[in-house]
Protein backbone atom coordinates (compact mmCIF):
# COMPACT_ATOMS: atom_id res chain seq x y z
CA UNK A 1 0.00 0.00 0.00
CA UNK A 2 2.47 2.55 0.74
CA UNK A 3 4.65 1.95 -2.53
CA UNK A 4 1.21 3.22 -4.54
CA UNK A 5 0.59 5.90 -1.62
CA UNK A 6 4.18 7.49 -2.27
CA UNK A 7 2.83 8.09 -6.21
CA UNK A 8 0.19 10.54 -4.64
CA UNK A 9 2.39 13.77 -4.24
CA UNK A 10 3.65 13.53 -8.09
CA UNK A 11 0.28 12.26 -9.33
CA UNK A 12 -1.41 15.33 -7.36
CA UNK A 13 1.25 17.58 -8.73
CA UNK A 14 0.76 16.23 -12.39
CA UNK A 15 -2.93 16.73 -11.92
CA UNK A 16 -3.25 20.37 -10.76
CA UNK A 17 -0.36 21.03 -13.98
CA UNK A 18 -2.98 19.82 -16.02
CA UNK A 19 -6.67 19.62 -14.29
CA UNK A 20 -8.80 18.81 -17.17
CA UNK A 21 -6.61 16.43 -18.98
CA UNK A 22 -8.47 12.95 -19.15
CA UNK A 23 -4.72 11.44 -19.21
CA UNK A 24 -3.96 13.17 -15.95
CA UNK A 25 -7.26 12.32 -14.16
CA UNK A 26 -6.76 8.56 -15.11
CA UNK A 27 -3.71 8.23 -13.60
CA UNK A 28 -4.53 9.98 -10.64
CA UNK A 29 -7.34 7.25 -10.38
CA UNK A 30 -4.88 4.09 -10.97
CA UNK A 31 -3.05 4.96 -8.05
CA UNK A 32 -6.44 5.92 -5.71
CA UNK A 33 -7.62 2.49 -6.77
CA UNK A 34 -4.72 0.68 -6.31
CA UNK A 35 -4.04 2.32 -3.18
CA UNK A 36 -7.80 1.01 -2.64
CA UNK A 37 -7.54 -2.28 -3.49
CA UNK A 38 -4.02 -2.74 -1.56
CA UNK A 39 -5.93 -1.47 1.30
CA UNK A 40 -8.30 -4.76 0.79
CA UNK A 41 -6.03 -6.74 0.33
CA UNK A 42 -4.09 -5.62 3.70
CA UNK A 43 -7.37 -5.75 6.14
CA UNK A 44 -8.12 -9.43 4.51
CA UNK A 45 -4.76 -10.71 5.34
CA UNK A 46 -5.30 -8.99 8.89
CA UNK A 47 -8.60 -10.73 9.01
CA UNK A 48 -7.05 -14.20 7.83
CA UNK A 49 -4.13 -13.82 10.59
CA UNK A 50 -6.90 -13.12 13.44
CA UNK A 51 -9.26 -15.81 11.96
CA UNK A 52 -12.53 -13.09 12.53
CA UNK A 53 -15.12 -13.13 10.39
CA UNK A 54 -17.29 -10.81 12.80
CA UNK A 55 -19.32 -8.29 11.50
CA UNK A 56 -16.80 -5.41 11.49
CA UNK A 57 -15.13 -7.31 8.85
CA UNK A 58 -18.61 -7.62 6.69
CA UNK A 59 -19.66 -4.11 7.55
CA UNK A 60 -16.12 -3.25 6.22
CA UNK A 61 -16.42 -4.90 2.75
CA UNK A 62 -19.89 -2.79 2.61
CA UNK A 63 -17.77 -0.25 2.89
CA UNK A 64 -14.92 -0.57 0.58
CA UNK A 65 -17.65 -2.10 -2.12
CA UNK A 66 -18.97 1.80 -1.84
CA UNK A 67 -15.48 3.30 -1.70
CA UNK A 68 -15.22 1.15 -5.04
CA UNK A 69 -18.09 1.48 -6.54
CA UNK A 70 -18.10 5.69 -6.01
CA UNK A 71 -14.65 5.53 -7.46
CA UNK A 72 -15.73 3.63 -10.56
CA UNK A 73 -18.86 5.93 -11.49
CA UNK A 74 -16.42 8.97 -11.56
CA UNK A 75 -13.95 7.42 -13.38
CA UNK A 76 -16.73 6.84 -16.11
CA UNK A 77 -18.31 10.37 -15.77
CA UNK A 78 -14.68 11.18 -16.41
CA UNK A 79 -13.98 9.52 -19.35
CA UNK A 80 -17.23 10.61 -20.88
CA UNK A 81 -18.68 13.76 -19.50
CA UNK A 82 -15.67 15.87 -17.83
CA UNK A 83 -12.28 14.74 -16.40
CA UNK A 84 -12.36 16.81 -13.24
CA UNK A 85 -15.22 15.27 -12.17
CA UNK A 86 -13.10 12.19 -11.31
CA UNK A 87 -11.60 14.68 -8.17
CA UNK A 88 -14.88 15.19 -7.01
CA UNK A 89 -15.80 11.60 -6.90
CA UNK A 90 -12.23 10.55 -4.91
CA UNK A 91 -13.41 13.04 -2.70
CA UNK A 92 -16.89 11.65 -2.16
CA UNK A 93 -15.55 8.04 -1.59
CA UNK A 94 -13.43 9.75 1.19
CA UNK A 95 -16.23 11.20 2.68
CA UNK A 96 -18.33 8.10 2.46
CA UNK A 97 -15.70 6.23 3.51
CA UNK A 98 -14.45 8.43 6.70
CA UNK A 99 -18.52 9.22 8.08
CA UNK A 100 -20.51 6.15 6.63
CA UNK A 101 -19.19 3.63 9.97
CA UNK A 102 -20.84 6.58 11.55
CA UNK A 103 -23.70 6.77 10.62
CA UNK A 104 -23.88 3.04 10.53
CA UNK A 105 -22.81 2.91 14.36
CA UNK A 106 -25.25 5.53 15.36
CA UNK A 107 -28.26 3.98 13.41
CA UNK A 108 -27.53 0.44 15.06
CA UNK A 109 -27.26 1.94 18.66
CA UNK A 110 -30.46 3.75 17.96
CA UNK A 111 -31.98 0.54 17.10
CA UNK A 112 -30.79 -1.18 19.62
CA UNK A 113 -32.13 1.18 22.40
CA UNK A 114 -35.33 0.73 20.89
CA UNK A 115 -35.36 -3.13 21.72
CA UNK A 116 -34.04 -3.00 24.62
CA UNK A 117 -37.15 -0.44 25.66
Amino acid sequence: MLFFASFFPYVTDFVSNHFTSLFAQMFYSVIVICVSLSNMALGRAVARANGSTSALDYSNRKIVAADLIIKAIGIVLAIFVYPPINMFAVILAGCVVTFLPHIVNRKNKKLGEIDAV
